[in-house]
């Protein structure tokens, strides 16, 4: 009940104003200005307008200045940024050959430790196949002695040789080498070749069965031991000096076919049978060798060489015929010719091929 009454008065305090201000409004002029005033437009707190003015030209060229620093600006950053990423990328990209160096480098040490014992394992393997220590060389040459009153010339000349290499440039060796010629003996004392004169009645019908000179008939056994020092040792082409001693056997004997008469010829005055004179003689020698060797395959070669020999001392001299030597004037020739045979320089060209195993 209370509380209706309140409500009541209420609502007649609320009709009584609206009542009172109705009145106020059509009577007082000075309210109704008061009212426009109230019910124009507001002004804010900071003294603007809530209209915005009409922007003058001035405005509009402030702003299109400003906008136009914000895209230089915008524009001076971008630049500057590209700037930066492309020093980055060029950085970036020294970095990476510099460790793609540093990586290689230790690749490559790394191959080569772990290629080393396999390098090692290959060179013991050539070693053993490419460098064979027997070899075998049979030859063909000639020989030429010469002294002060002849120079002969072999008609053959061969030889075969052994060698084992003791090191890598040593070799040492023999071999044995035999050679055959024929000379005419034009002595003075018996006759000048192509004439038939000879000083004297004792070997006047003999001359005459040889006008142009007896012929030789001679033959040389050489048995040596060499030894070989090779210059370079690497190259297909090894040449080398070498040393020898040898053992020789020499034997000489009178052709026996005559001019006219074949077969041996008898002398009446001195009881005295020509044509089977011979003359061996054996004697020691020292040589000097240089040559080369070129190598065609592991095995195969080629062997060339220039000898020259002396002889140092003879022994076991033998002579026979069917007359003594005091009566057989061959005979004598045949021993003065081996005595200066023994004086002579012996020079052997040879050519030969290179067996090695």
């Amino acid at each position: 009940m209370r509380t209706q009454s309140k409500f009541n008065v209420m609502l007649l305090l609320l009709l009584a104003g609206l009542f009172s201000g109705q009145v106020m409004s059509q009577e007082d002029p000075l309210l109704a200005e008061t009212d426009e005033v109230l019910n124009s437009e507001q002004i804010d707190v900071d003294g603007l307008y809530n209209r915005r003015p009409k922007k003058t030209k001035a405005d509009r060229i402030a702003e299109m200045r400003k906008k136009l620093e914000e895209q230089n600006e915008q524009m001076v950053q971008k630049k500057i940024e590209d700037i930066r990423i492309q020093e980055e990328q060029k950085l970036t990209n020294r970095l990476q050959n510099a460790f793609g160096g540093m990586n290689a480098a230790l690749n490559d040490q790394v191959e080569v430790k772990q290629a080393a014992p396999q390098k090692v394992v290959i060179e013991e393997v050539e070693v053993k196949e490419e460098a064979p220590k027997g070899k075998v060389i049979p030859s063909l040459g000639v020989l030429n002695i010469s002294n002060e009153n002849f120079s002969w010339e072999s008609k053959v000349a061969f030889g075969l040789a052994a060698e084992s290499m003791i090191t890598e440039r040593f070799s040492a060796g023999v071999g044995v080498s035999y050679a055959t010629l024929e000379a005419k003996d034009c002595d003075s004392n018996y006759t000048y070749c192509g004439t038939g004169y000879v000083p004297g009645s004792v070997y006047g019908n003999y001359a005459n069965q040889y006008p142009e000179g007896r012929e030789i008939e001679y033959k040389h056994l050489i048995i040596e031991v060499n030894g070989k020092f090779f210059i370079t040792t690497t190259s297909m082409i090894r040449p080398y000096v070498g040393l020898s001693l040898s053992y020789n056997r020499v034997s000489m004997e009178y052709s026996q076919e005559s001019a006219r008469t074949p077969g041996y010829w008898y002398d009446p005055y001195t009881n005295s049978q020509f044509g089977d004179e011979t003359y061996n003689s054996s004697y020691g020698a020292g040589a000097v060798v240089a040559g080369v060797e070129v190598k065609f395959s592991k095995n195969v070669g080629l062997d060339l060489n220039v000898k020259l020999q002396r002889p140092f001392g003879s022994f076991n001299e033998e002579s026979s015929a069917s007359s003594s030597s005091s009566a057989n004037y061959d005979l004598r020739r045949l021993e003065n010719i081996g005595e200066t045979i023994q004086d002579s320089t012996f020079v052997g060209i040879n050519g030969g091929l290179v067996v090695a195993f």
